[in-house]
């Protein structure tokens, strides 16, 4: 019996002179590229903020918060957190508290943040108060630097001035006119206030109607805040009307 034996074969496709060589070249120049190629880094950004010093009659006192270097286009955002609190300023007497974010897009690396002071007419020594900083996110992991000033103070420079009043009296002939002298408020502590008077005739005339003072000094040292003047009047038998004269107050300064 005649027998044929078939076998099977695979046929693939031609490929061009120097495939092999092209390929080897190609994927090891693929592996290079990305063996050597720069991977994207995460920043570290180094904060810092401002301490500012404000006229409390600004009306407002603003913090800068700045980063070391501009967001990089890989971190997208830098975001912080901030709140106020006291130091020896008080909130709501003499600022408005505020708390918020502060985010930093692409390219940027400086932010504002604008509190509201009291002008409370008050004589005071200077105030202060705090920001805080707090970091929140970054967009690609990127951290907060060493280094980095989390909290800004704000000194309040006090504009208010002590002032002062005299009060009139009434006094029978022969008696003695107690005048009080008022500071707008108590001396505080550090300050002393000095004030000038002296008497001048009006229809009453010193010497035969009353005692006269010449320039006369009063201090306040802290915790006054009144003082008194005393006049002697002189008695006649004159039928009369009534007379006066005047405790003049001719200046006010604090030391």
């Amino acid at each position: 019996m005649l027998q044929t034996n078939k076998k099977s074969t695979l046929c693939a496709p031609k490929r061009p002179r120097g495939w092999k060589v092209f390929s080897a070249a190609f994927f090891g120049f693929l592996f290079c590229l990305l063996s050597f190629a720069p991977m994207a880094q995460a920043y570290d950004y180094v904060v810092s903020v401002t301490d500012p010093v404000v006229n409390e009659s600004a009306g407002t006192v603003t913090f800068t918060v700045s980063l070391d270097q501009p967001v990089d286009v890989l971190d997208v955002d830098f975001v912080l957190n901030y709140s106020t609190a006291n130091g020896s300023a008080s909130e709501p007497v003499d600022y408005t508290s505020k708390s918020g974010s502060l985010t930093f897009g692409i390219g940027e690396d400086s932010q504002t943040v604008t509190v509201t002071i009291i002008n409370d007419g008050v004589v005071e020594a200077d105030e202060n108060f705090v920001l805080n900083l707090s970091f929140s996110s970054c967009g690609s992991g990127c951290l907060l630097g060493g280094g980095s000033d989390m909290q800004g103070t704000a000194t309040i420079t006090d504009d208010d001035k002590y002032s002062v009043t005299i009060d009139d009296q009434a006094v029978v002939e022969g008696g003695t006119a107690v005048f009080t002298v008022t500071l707008s408020q108590a001396v505080i502590a550090g300050d002393s206030v000095t004030v000038d008077y002296r008497t001048n005739d009006g229809t009453a005339s010193a010497g035969s109607d009353y005692t006269g003072h010449g320039l006369t000094t009063l201090t306040f040292n802290p915790g006054d805040s009144t003082k008194t003047v005393s006049v002697i009047t002189a008695t006649d038998t004159a039928v009369e009307a009534n007379e006066t004269f005047t405790v003049d107050l001719t200046g006010c300064s604090a030391n």
